[in-house]
């Protein structure tokens, strides 16, 4: 199963704790066990906010603007976002069907990329 965001993912965790808590036979006894969960890329004002900066600083430098995005994926850019750090994912080489045996990578877009992000941590 999967959550779109952390609040669905705490009411799952709460009905399914009711749940184990209305046994009906003696004897018997119920928990809940998640597997480690991560988390999903937020779309929130924080990222949005930083990603219109960016957005801001690449437009000047020549670049199409980057789509703020949601991700039910759990990257590194999701753990911190989970964190409250203002975050924006999927800054690496650009490509397609991921975490496929088929998955495969642009490599013309290494330099665009790489130009993406030494402009974030000049400018920002």
């Amino acid at each position: 199963m999967r959550f779109a965001n952390k609040q669905q993912l705490e009411e799952f965790t709460a009905f399914a704790e009711n749940l184990c808590k209305d046994i009906k036979v003696p004897g018997c006894t119920c928990r809940v066990v998640l597997p480690r969960v991560r988390p999903a890329m937020e779309l929130c004002d924080r990222n949005t906010n930083l990603a219109n900066n960016l957005n801001e600083i690449w437009e000047q430098c020549g670049l199409p603007p980057y789509k703020c995005v949601s991700s039910i994926g759990g990257s590194d850019a999701a753990n911190a976002s989970d964190r409250g750090i203002p975050t924006v994912d999927n800054l690496g080489t650009l490509g397609g069907k991921i975490h496929t045996p088929n998955e495969f990578g642009i490599i013309s877009s290494l330099a665009s990329q790489a130009k993406r992000i030494a402009l974030a941590a000049l400018y920002l």
